[in-house]
């Protein structure tokens, strides 16, 4: 999987990550998460993230992005890819 995000305002952020349950059944505080990145890079601008591998088990793998901090509403994702 590949993505690109955008964050204004990197400073304020305490974490923002990709990761991926394979346990995820409706309840997020419940399921196993696996972190893929959590490197907060510099503001405003586009970076690309990835190719992260994903696991190839035959079960349905869930994505989440997580955002803690202060104006979370200035992180941006799009371009999702899946490989």
């Amino acid at each position: 999987m590949s993505y690109s995000e955008y964050v204004e305002w990197a400073s304020w952020a305490d974490t923002h990550s990709l990761l991926y349950s394979e346990d995820y059944s409706g309840d997020v505080s419940t399921a196993t998460w696996v972190v893929l990145n959590d490197v907060i890079p510099a503001g405003d601008t586009w970076h690309d993230n990835g190719p992260y591998a994903l696991p190839a088990t035959g079960t349905t793998v869930n994505i989440a992005f997580r955002y803690t901090g202060y104006d979370a509403s200035n992180w941006f994702t799009k371009g999702y890819k899946k490989y």
